[in-house]
């Protein structure tokens, strides 16, 4: 499966609609899973609203999912998130400075692990949160895949590589039992 390409600029603005027709999306929220298009968008609004979202140097610090009390990383976006290096599923970063108005910042990955901090919540009570630091835009660049010659199989061109050779293996396998059967 190719990674999903919303056609979207770096700096271009679009409307919630908008948002919401291009990932096909929740209208609401700052993680939004799409199953549809196999990506996750995360609006941020800096630290102007519940979460301390933040630029250090070339990374974006993201606070994950959870309004109120501590977070847990294995819930809900948060852990889609965590996993976005190995499920496949394409990250993108927007920041949203006025209402209805959503600034593309670019594609992201995960810069380093989730780590946790304490921010307050919505009632303003001190709690536990998990922030994501992301590489965003050229520096988010995906592992590029080239396609063995022998199965035609996609084989990773980067440190994934053994994760890749080992699916590779197993699909190999695979096909093997199917044409004995």
């Amino acid at each position: 499966m190719t990674e999903f390409d919303p056609g979207l600029r770096e700096g271009q603005v679009i409307t919630n609609d908008d948002l919401q027709g291009i990932f096909k999306c929740s209208g609401q929220g700052g993680m939004r899973r799409s199953r549809r298009t196999n990506s996750l968008v995360l609006v941020s609004k800096g630290s102007a609203g519940t979460y301390y979202d933040r630029w250090e140097g070339q990374v974006f610090h993201y606070t994950g999912m959870g309004l109120l009390g501590d977070q847990d990383l294995s819930y809900a976006q948060n852990r889609t998130l965590a996993e976005s290096d190995t499920n496949g599923v394409a990250v993108f970063l927007f920041e949203n400075p006025s209402p209805d108005q959503y600034v593309f910042v670019g594609p992201a990955r995960l810069g380093g692990s989730p780590y946790s901090e304490r921010q307050p919540d919505v009632d303003d009570n001190d709690r536990l949160v998990w922030v994501f630091p992301l590489k965003v835009g050229q520096r988010a660049a995906r592992p590029q895949l080239e396609l063995s010659a022998t199965a035609g199989l996609p084989v990773a061109t980067s440190r994934r590589t053994s994760r890749w050779r080992r699916i590779v293996s197993w699909l190999r396998g695979l096909l093997k039992t199917q044409r004995r059967g």
